[in-house]
């Protein structure tokens, strides 16, 4: 179990003195007094040194000087400007330790001693038992004990106990004097060891004084005493253990072991930098893990921490509870929602609770890695942050979509960003002449780098060297990898540039072929690996896209389709009471209402049949803000929802808010600024299922870059015909909330959800050109050319597939009806297809009601895993390119394939196509490599004996989980 260093110094000083009292009381010989008095201290440093490692979170000053060749090139800027009170003592303690070596040496050679000849055997032999009759053992010892570390005064006690005594002073008898010296020597400041020594000499001149005058000598008989001590000796010593374990093992004790670890902490504060405001320390408890947290502040910056976990150390802990602290308190977790982001995905699963995130950890746990963004919550409103990365090589996935997930619930419409990096790293990477400086990512050394540039620019240094920078020195590459994304192709595909000391580079056919002939505008291309003590964890390169479509940076949180479970609900308004709805009339909340009753602070709203799904929710400051400057719009104004009950009645339906012919759902897809002038005067209506609400109020918020631009109080007339909402400018989102609703039968409810239409950037008409219209049934065809793509007699579905990219197996569709068969023209000369797809889907999915998400899917999934290279290697194509239509060549009825130039994402496609299973790769090198397969696909388990004996390829199965698009349809 680690302790901190203060900790350990103070635990050191207590056993000291623990061992002192005991010395003191026990009646012993004072030869055998000295000899504890020498021994105890090594001891004392080993007990608590055995639970002791100093952090190396940061490396200290120390480094900017010892790494130097001489002292003139060392960098002393750097080192003033690292100075802290963890360094200065450091530095004086260094100088002390040198002053009382020097001076241990010069007693040394003072007494001309050989210490290639001392004898410990014969120490343990003689330490707590006199050598002779006489005891004259315990006497030398006591001579060079004194003649070591003794004063000038004491050398005429030493000869005339040399005269009295037989035989010679041997080396051995000075190893209790080299025992207290080395103490001494590492801890020379402390004061207790200075009283230990004193009380050495002490004994050792007792000693001499009764061998010289004997009947000043008071003898004890050590036979009886001696054994007795060490018993006393051994039981103190495992009371110590149970002492020095106090702070870390009893209840109780956590104050002191915080006040240790911010000791610990203030003393790495910098001298010539700004101090940090200090705040309570917070920290989630799990496990054997504490995760620091974030605290979440009305600033528009969030300075949090990711805290790296093996997937291993998940696994372990999916049983584990959780525990709050903040300061010195621990408070309860009243919320906790969040996100999970997954490698290679945008799409971010939601946490609902934590009793809902505690019943999924089990199957979170084996699904590898993943990155929570975790947002916890107090009675007193407070709210933090935790970032938990779970990876084996400090992978954080979708930091940005995350954390702006778990904001909106937080800070309104306010972005929080990651820390402003205002030091100028020394690392950088260059590939050719492109420079990207790189910024640290998470402690110790990670760090990572974007840059965004034309694709004209990155064709100019695909096929340079790349090399990493500490100031103007190369850093030695150890490993490299690089991988891309944009085309379907490359999903499980890693490059591994050939590494030639302190530079890599690619070779000639993936720089110009895989990566030169197939990159786009809006394509990224990200590597990741080891230089010197740099673990890099992203290095992301973007291409730059003109015709990149907006995409809106606050999106609504997901409706919350559990059952409603709790019967009470905080609302924390900033700068107004507080409200706690409840049933006043349950049993059940008695408790709760006896809590709150009578405090200022807070208001008691009664709400016949109270349940909710949220414990407690904050009012967004900038709204409060907002509202307290307009002349006919305040706080109290929406006042009327409170005392409405929660509607709860959407579990596993699809929720639609319609505005003319726009729909959300919460969000909406991206319109044109034209698409919502057209729409915004048109009614506002509600439908959840099949059945439809009447919307008695509504607050609609517009938001431009994250802040509020206009807010409007509707009642059902306004929401009918919404004459007063103003025009919105490109690039501006508009959050409908508070929606009172009425059903069938008249009752009035609130709906706990926020609807969002997004509007984007302004799109000039003559750039594209899309005509959508109905076919007869005929054979699907597709044609691409310059600047057009046309689809003819294509089903809506299996066009969907097509822009989707996505295998038919991967492919979920819910409530459709019906399957229209269209003819699709686009023609645009400045898209590519990519942003050609983007377009066409979204233009589908506004005329015919449909939307998308990516879930991740439990189900058997078939891996395809390389195990013997050489097999494969050896059927490695080298001829000629051969068109797509001529690869794969299948010969019926046998079902024997002939597959050229083949890569193995390609088999994995004809596999999957073949069997209707779901395929998946691991990332390697070889994957994207062209090679030659012979197969009969006749039956799985042929193909697969066919592949390990023929080609070194393994297929094996198992419940993964993978991901799937389901399209739903809500019209």
């Amino acid at each position: 179990m680690h302790i901190s260093t203060p900790q350990y110094l103070l635990e050191f000083s207590i056993l000291l003195i623990l061992f002192m009292g005991c010395i003191r009381n026990l009646k012993l010989h004072p030869s055998e007094k000295s000899s504890l008095l020498a021994g105890i201290p090594i001891l004392c440093m080993l007990l608590p040194g055995l639970r002791l490692i100093i952090p190396a979170a940061d490396a200290g000053m120390a480094d900017h000087v010892v790494g130097a060749v001489s002292w003139l090139e060392a960098d002393w800027n750097i080192l003033i400007r690292n100075l802290s009170t963890a360094n200065l003592l450091y530095s004086i303690y260094l100088f002390g330790f040198a002053l009382a070596f020097a001076e241990f040496l010069d007693r040394l050679f003072r007494q001309g001693l050989d210490l290639n000849r001392l004898s410990i055997t014969r120490y343990f032999k003689t330490a707590l038992w006199p050598s002779g009759k006489d005891g004259s053992g315990m006497t030398k010892k006591a001579i060079a004990g004194l003649s070591l570390l003794g004063n000038q005064s004491d050398s005429l006690l030493i000869e005339r106990s040399r005269l009295k005594t037989s035989g010679s002073v041997q080396r051995a008898h000075y190893l209790e004097g080299f025992l207290l010296q080395l103490a001494l020597l590492i801890h020379w400041w402390n004061p207790i060891l200075w009283w230990y020594k004193n009380a050495y000499l002490a004994e050792s001149r007792r000693e001499l004084q009764g061998s010289v005058m004997p009947s000043r000598a008071v003898r004890l008989s050590v036979r009886d005493q001696t054994p007795k001590a060490v018993k006393r000796i051994f039981a103190l010593s495992a009371c110590f253990l149970l002492l020095a374990n106090m702070p870390l093992v009893m209840p109780g004790s956590n104050p002191f072991y915080d006040w240790l670890s911010s000791l610990e902490q203030k003393s790495q504060i910098r001298y010539f930098e700004d101090l940090p405001e200090l705040e309570p320390l917070a920290s989630l408890s799990w496990g054997g893990h504490k995760i620091p947290l974030a605290a979440v502040h009305s600033e528009d910056d969030l300075a949090y921490e990711v805290y790296h976990m093996q997937p291993f150390e998940l696994h372990l802990l999916r049983y584990q509870n959780m525990q709050l602290k903040v300061g010195n308190k621990k408070p309860g977790i009243q919320k906790l929602v969040g996100r999970i982001g997954v490698p290679h995905s945008d799409e971010l699963s939601y946490i609902g609770s934590e009793i809902d995130f505690i019943d999924r950890l089990p199957r979170l746990s084996s699904m590898g890695e993943q990155t929570f963004y975790l947002r916890l919550e107090t009675d007193k409103g407070q709210t933090w942050v935790a970032v938990i990365a779970v990876s084996e090589s400090a992978q954080v996935y979708n930091s940005e979509g995350g954390l702006h997930a778990i904001a909106r619930d937080v800070a309104g419409f306010k972005r929080l960003n990651e820390e402003d990096q205002k030091k100028t790293s020394p690392y950088r990477f260059t590939w050719g002449d492109m420079e990207i400086p790189l910024e640290k990512y998470a402690s110790p050394d990670v760090y990572s780098g974007f840059i965004e540039i034309t694709l004209d620019s990155f064709l100019q240094i695909v096929e340079e060297d790349m090399r990493f920078f500490a100031l103007d020195s190369t850093l030695e590459i150890e490993h490299l990898s690089v991988r891309a994304y944009g085309n379907p192709a490359w999903r499980s595909v890693i490059w591994s540039p050939e590494i030639i000391t302190n530079s890599a580079v690619l070779d000639s056919k993936t720089a110009l072929e895989s990566l030169g002939k197939q990159i786009g505008p809006g394509d990224e291309i990200t590597l990741y690996g080891r230089a010197g003590s740099l673990y890099i964890n992203t290095i992301a390169i973007r291409i730059y896209d003109p015709n990149r479509l907006y995409q809106p940076i606050i999106r609504a949180p997901e409706l919350n389709d559990e059952p409603a479970e709790y019967d009470y609900q905080l609302i924390n308004r900033p700068g107004y009471e507080s409200l706690l709805r409840i049933d006043t009339l349950n049993a059940r909340s008695q408790r709760i209402v006896d809590m709150y009753r009578g405090k200022p602070d807070y208001r008691i709203v009664h709400v016949p049949g109270f349940k909710t799904n949220e414990r407690l929710v904050n009012s967004w400051e900038s709204e409060m803000d907002y509202m307290s400057k307009q002349e006919d719009l305040s706080v109290y104004s929406l006042e009327y929802i409170y005392a409405l009950p929660e509607y709860h009645g959407f579990h596993d339906t699809a929720v639609q808010l319609n505005w003319g012919e726009m729909w959300a759902t919460p969000n909406s897809e991206v319109y044109e600024p034209d698409e919502y002038e057209l729409n915004r005067r048109e009614s506002i209506s509600l439908k959840i299922g099949e059945e439809s609400f009447a919307i008695e109020k509504a607050l609609v918020d517009f938001v431009q870059d994250g802040k509020v631009k206009g807010m409007y109080l509707l009642n059902e007339e306004d929401l009918l015909i919404p004459h007063v909402l103003p025009k919105a400018g490109a690039e501006t989102s508009v959050f409908i909330q508070h929606l009172v609703i009425r059903d069938s039968v008249g009752k009035r409810w609130q709906l706990p959800a926020v609807f969002a239409f997004h509007i984007g950037k302004e799109v000039n008409s003559g750039e594209w050109n899309l005509d959508i219209e109905t076919a007869e049934e005929g054979l699907p065809t597709l044609y691409t050319y310059d600047g057009s793509i046309v689809f003819e007699n294509y089903p809506l579905s299996k066009m969907v597939e097509e822009l989707l990219e996505v295998r038919p197996s991967r492919l979920v569709f819910e409530n459709m009806e019906e399957d229209p068969i269209l003819n699709l023209r686009f023609d645009g000369e400045s898209y590519r297809k990519k942003s050609a797809y983007e377009i066409i889907l979204r233009s589908l999915m506004k005329k015919y009601g449909f939307s998308l998400k990516n879930d991740r899917v439990k189900g058997r999934v078939i891996r395809l895993q390389v195990n013997y290279d050489e097999k494969l290697l050896e059927m490695q194509y080298e001829g000629p390119e051969v068109p797509d239509d001529e690869k794969i060549q299948s010969f019926d009825p046998e079902g024997y394939h002939l597959l050229r130039s083949t890569t193995l994402v390609e088999l994995s496609e004809l596999l999957e196509d073949r069997f209707g299973e779901i395929f998946e790769l691991y990332p390697t090198p070889y994957n994207n490599l062209p090679f030659n397969f012979s197969l009969v696909l006749d039956n799985l388990p042929s193909v697969e004996q066919q592949l390990i004996d023929d080609y070194g390829i393994q297929l094996f199965d198992g419940d993964w989980s993978y991901y799937a698009v389901k399209i739903r349809f809500i019209r």
